[in-house]
């Protein structure tokens, strides 16, 4: 199966957020953020698969923190 591979955009729409501004440069940036695969020198592009898997594991470390 082939794997959904996505761009800049595509990243802020997936998080919700702003393609353009401080918050997708921010999140790129994060510690534990998914590296991004370059198809060329430059175009960088992200599994879709591990910024899901990424955003899943933000939401249920932030859930632990609340029930404590």
């Amino acid at each position: 199966m082939a794997e959904t591979l996505l761009d800049r955009a595509g990243v802020a729409a997936l998080c919700s957020i702003a393609t353009r501004g401080n918050a997708l440069e921010a999140l790129l940036k994060m510690e534990g953020f998914p590296p991004p695969v370059y198809v060329t020198p430059q175009r960088p592009r992200w599994f879709a698969s591990e910024i899901i898997d990424y955003l899943k594991a933000q939401r249920d470390r932030q859930l632990g923190e609340k029930k404590r």
